[in-house]
């Protein structure tokens, strides 16, 4: 199987423009956000080499994680 060459998760498009992570209000952009959760649910299903998955799952359990990330930053 050829590897991937773009580092983009799937289902986020690589619009090759820069994203400003945080608002004016010092949250999180939502572009940024969902290209984080969508990462991470790449990653969860990854590690189990995609099988015996769901991807709706996968997207869940990547926002949980996520926003406790989020959270313990904000705590720092």
């Amino acid at each position: 199987m050829a590897e991937r060459e773009s580092k983009t998760p799937i289902g986020v498009a690589d619009t090759g423009a820069p994203t400003t992570a945080l608002t004016e209000e010092g949250d999180l952009a939502p572009e940024e956000l969902q290209r984080r959760i969508a990462e991470t649910a790449y990653f969860l299903a990854a590690a189990r080499d995609f099988v015996e998955g769901d991807s709706v799952q996968d997207w869940l359990e990547a926002e949980i994680m996520v926003n406790a990330a989020l959270v313990e930053e904000r705590k720092s």
